[in-house]
């Protein structure tokens, strides 16, 4: 008796960043997979500054000749400028290398085949339509302009329905990797998601032309007009992002809290308010060309109660957001469905699809975004605090789980978890109790901050 089969082994919502190079590795690793994206590509999305361990990826995917043969601007370090003078505090990555983690020293570690001290400042419209369809020259079948209506996990194997004009169809699939972004499919669905209360921030951005990007910096500085800025603000916990597009073009954008953003009338105005607080960068501006409307950015900081169950998993924003200062959320959208893959490949080797299969994929995911949260607010102890409570309860849930659809049962250690003496899974070489396994995070030298407290 032949037994049922599903359409595709993976079957990924969304077509961003996460989307791209999960399909991407699947493909490249002979299974089958397809991607639904609602939208057709390219279209306009904020997100345009990335981060050294996004090379990685583009390495394993044999797409930096694709960023190199577009030519976007090559992003050599940041640089963040103090509110009312116009002192500048800059790093930059020479002699670092892509890795796993985005707040990290680089250069500690071997990477075999990454020799470049730059990363990128993409259009994210282009970038996001270039990996996209990579993935679907690797082998991935790509289905643009169709949104998922729901899916189905009581069967054999989970169902994705949707539409394509008036007909109604559905898919079959082993497993299904949510990467819809910030619009968190599975996780509205399955009421799994909840509001940052710590990033409750807003953004307001646009795209400025010929404009002055070392307008802030003092004269005979060196210059460092490709690198992204964060210009702070003299509002508590504001700042103003500057990322190179192309030669000409520059993303604009302010950062605030919900409660100054509710309180403005006209959110232009309030970005040009905000703005005005930097004399100088507010003059460069007014000298320059918008090209763009204004775009707001809102209630955007959120976690999961969990990212993986059985048959399922989250990958990138879909999983989890935090407020985007320094330019992670790309990097971890990437890294993601690098680490998801592994697990990926286990479950469709050994045909075991439950939520422990995934464990590993979710403790990396979870550690990786803490400490990140926790190196950007080391300052402040109740942060802190809250985090790591947070992540020992995560860990806990993604070590431990009781068979589904069944009578309450002891729970069962589940078998994707690393003994602290174990190489770590990240592939630094370490092992998992010196790396990621550690108390304090990645084990590795903190960098040093900068005067605001935040790391780069």
């Amino acid at each position: 008796m032949n037994q049922e089969q599903p359409d595709f082994d993976v079957a990924v919502i969304g077509g961003g960043p996460a989307g791209g190079a999960l399909a991407a590795y699947l493909a490249k690793a002979g299974k089958k997979v397809v991607v639904f994206e609602r939208e057709l590509f390219p279209r306009p999305h904020v997100g345009e500054s990335l981060v050294p361990s996004s090379t990685r990826v583009f390495r394993d995917l044999d797409f930096l000749p694709v960023m190199e043969r577009e030519k976007f601007p090559h992003k050599f370090g940041a640089v963040w400028t103090a509110t009312g003078s116009n002192q500048a505090y800059d790093h930059g990555w020479e002699g670092l290398e892509a890795d796993c983690v985005a707040d990290i020293r680089f250069e500690e570690r071997e990477q075999a085949g990454v020799n470049q001290n730059y990363t990128y400042h993409v259009d994210r419209g282009r970038f996001d339509n270039l990996l996209l369809h990579h993935a679907q020259s690797l082998g991935a079948t790509v289905v643009e302009g169709v949104g998922i209506r729901d899916v189905d996990f009581s069967g054999t194997f989970p169902r994705l329905k949707f539409s394509v004009g008036p007909v109604e169809s559905s898919v079959s699939c082993r497993i299904v990797a949510d990467a819809s972004g910030r619009k968190t499919f599975l996780g509205n669905r399955l009421k799994l998601k909840v509001m940052d209360k710590v990033f409750d921030q807003y953004a307001i951005h646009t795209w400025f032309d010929n404009y002055d990007r070392l307008s802030t910096m003092k004269m005979g500085q060196q210059q460092k007009g490709d690198y992204i800025y964060v210009h702070f603000l003299p509002i508590t916990n504001s700042w103003v992002w500057q990322i190179p597009i192309t030669d000409s073009i520059t993303s604009i954008g302010v950062v605030t809290q919900k409660k100054n953003f509710k309180a403005a009338g006209d959110r232009e105005q309030f970005f040009w308010d905000s703005v005005a607080s930097r004399p100088e960068l507010f003059e460069a501006l007014k000298k320059a060309d918008q090209i763009r409307p204004f775009t707001e950015e809102g209630d955007y900081s959120y976690a999961m109660n969990q990212i993986t169950g059985d048959n399922w998993l989250m990958v990138g924003d879909a999983g989890r957001f935090v407020d985007p200062i320094f330019s992670t959320g790309v990097s971890i959208a990437l890294n993601s469905a690098r680490f998801a893959v592994k697990d990926i490949l286990k479950a469709l080797e050994t045909g075991n699809y439950k939520k422990e299969s995934f464990a590993m994929f979710g403790l990396m995911k979870e550690r990786i975004e803490d400490e990140i949260i926790m190196n950007l607010w080391r300052m402040d102890a109740t942060v802190v605090s809250q985090q790591r409570e947070m992540r020992t309860r995560r860990e806990r849930d993604l070590t431990y789980s009781a068979p589904a659809k069944e009578a309450p049962q002891p729970a069962q250690r589940a078998t994707g978890r690393v003994g602290r003496n174990d190489p770590c899974p990240c592939g630094s070489g370490k092992k998992y109790k010196k790396c990621h396994g550690s108390e304090e995070g990645t084990g590795t030298a903190p960098r040093p901050a900068s005067p605001h407290g935040v790391r780069v």
